[in-house]
């Protein structure tokens, strides 16, 4: 993958998260990002993305307001709803180039 984002529309049960997360890991490894971004809906987020980031002793923040972005270490995975209305706009101000 070249690009700095992706898609997987895989079927319940193929292994997305696992995907994911390894990829997340290999970027993050080698310093090609600063932070995992991951963008899902609540009910994903909720039962299985803080579930298998806890599990697998991970450091991550829930982004549920602007203010949850200002001080966000690296190397941090972040968790966003697509149900939360929350402006997202600042998100751009943390990217590396």
């Amino acid at each position: 993958m070249q690009k700095r984002y992706a898609l997987l529309n895989w079927q319940q049960g193929s292994g997305k998260t696992a995907a994911v997360y390894h990829r997340a890991k290999y970027l993050l490894k080698f310093h090609k990002v600063r932070n995992a971004v991951i963008l899902a809906p609540a009910i994903a987020t909720n039962m299985t993305w803080i579930p298998f980031l806890t599990i697998n002793r991970e450091k991550f923040r829930i982004v549920r307001s602007n203010a949850d972005l200002e001080t966000v270490p690296e190397d941090v995975f972040l968790i966003l709803s697509t149900s939360m209305p929350v402006s997202y706009t600042h998100l751009r101000a943390h990217e590396t180039k």
